[in-house]
């Protein structure tokens, strides 16, 4: 399915990108969902929303407050940008929060088991190199804000 539909798939990169957002790639620093809010890392990745109004149509008119959780948009606004959720574009599949806290305890609960059978692996060579790999800035500790919310006005208090 993913082969069909993604539009930049490649096999091996696409495997190491769902290890990394899943924190399932046994590196401290890629536990992502420390890091990685699926809405806050589009943000951040595209503050005006100009590729996803260009690959996500339905959302073109969708106010840039709403574009990347359209599912928080008042049902006037998603009448006003002809986008109705669970007509015109799909609920919202799960709460990001309770799944990256549940991830999070089952990858802890794996690594301590496994703590003394680790082996030498492809790895990054440092922290560093993983947060320029993920566009993350250097003073942002883990855990910290990570979005474009700036760009909202407001969009904080959602």
């Amino acid at each position: 399915m993913f082969r069909k539909y993604l539009l930049d798939y490649d096999w091996s990169i696409c495997a190491g990108n769902w290890m990394w957002v899943s924190s399932s790639a046994f590196e401290k620093a890629l536990d992502c969902p420390r890091c990685f809010d699926p809405v806050k890392y589009g943000r951040r990745m595209d503050p005006y929303g100009l590729y996803v109004r260009r690959y996500v149509p339905v959302l073109k008119k969708m106010p840039l407050k709403y574009l990347f959780q359209p599912w928080l948009a008042p049902r006037k606004v998603q009448e006003d940008a002809n986008c109705i959720v669970g007509k015109d574009y799909p609920e919202r599949l799960n709460d990001h929060n309770s799944s990256a806290k549940d991830c999070n305890s089952k990858m802890d609960r794996v690594r301590q088991t496994m703590t003394e059978h680790v082996r030498d692996h492809c790895a990054p060579s440092s922290e560093q190199e993983t947060r320029q790999f993920v566009w993350l800035p250097d003073e942002m500790a883990l855990g910290e804000k990570c979005s474009g919310d700036d760009h909202c006005e407001g969009i904080a208090g959602l």
